[in-house]
C-alpha cells in the first residue's frame, strides 16, 4: 500500500488538476531546461515561477533558507517529473511524476542517530514533520535540484527510497 513520505502533503496537493493543464500549455522543449517553482508554504496562493536554469532557482532558495522557516516547494520539470522540496538549512527531496502516480522515490541520507527524530517544513502555514534520517544538508538539496533540472530525473548523488 501506497504510504507517502509527507502525509500532510499528500492528501491536499491535486496533482492531477493544478498541474495537468499548465504543464502541458506551459513549457518549451526539454533542452531548454525550463522548470517551474510553486512556494506550498503558506496558505495564500502564490503564483508559480518559471525558470530557465538552475542558478537562478537555486539562488531564490538559498536566500529563502536564511528569511524563511523551513517550507516545502515542488518543482516540476517539462520531462513531467517533479520534486517535493523541503528548503531550510536542512532539506528533503521527494520525486515522482507530475501525474500523481506512483512509484514514488524518497532521498535518504542515512544517519543512525537520527531514527527516531524529525524536523517539520511548512506546507500551507502547517508544520508537517519530516524524519531526520530524509534530512539532509542544503547543499546536497541543491546538487539533486541541479541534476534535476538538468535531465528531469533522479541525482545520484543521494539514495533512493521507494515509498
Amino acid at each position: 500500500m501506497w504510504k507517502p513520505a509527507f502525509p500532510n502533503v499528500a492528501g491536499r496537493v491535486n496533482l492531477k488538476g493544478c498541474f495537468a493543464g499548465w504543464l502541458r500549455d506551459s513549457f518549451h522543449r526539454f533542452a531548454e531546461v525550463t522548470v517551474r517553482f510553486m512556494d506550498l508554504g503558506s496558505r495564500s496562493n502564490s503564483e508559480p515561477k518559471n525558470f530557465s536554469d538552475s542558478t537562478a532557482l537555486l539562488d531564490c532558495l538559498r536566500t529563502a533558507v536564511v528569511t524563511r522557516p523551513p517550507f516545502f516547494c515542488e518543482i516540476t520539470s517539462s520531462a513531467a517529473t517533479k520534486l517535493l522540496v523541503g528548503v531550510g538549512q536542512f532539506g528533503c527531496v521527494q520525486y515522482s511524476t507530475t501525474d500523481g502516480e506512483p512509484p514514488y522515490w524518497l532521498a535518504v541520507y542515512r544517519n543512525d542517530a537520527w531514527e527516531t527524530d524529525e524536523l517539520s517544513f511548512l506546507f500551507e502555514g502547517e508544520a508537517t514533520p519530516v524524519a531526520l534520517k530524509n534530512t539532509m544538508p542544503f547543499e546536497i538539496v541543491e546538487l539533486v535540484i541541479r541534476h534535476f533540472c538538468a535531465t528531469g530525473e533522479r541525482s545520484a548523488d543521494v539514495s533512493w527510497e521507494q515509498i
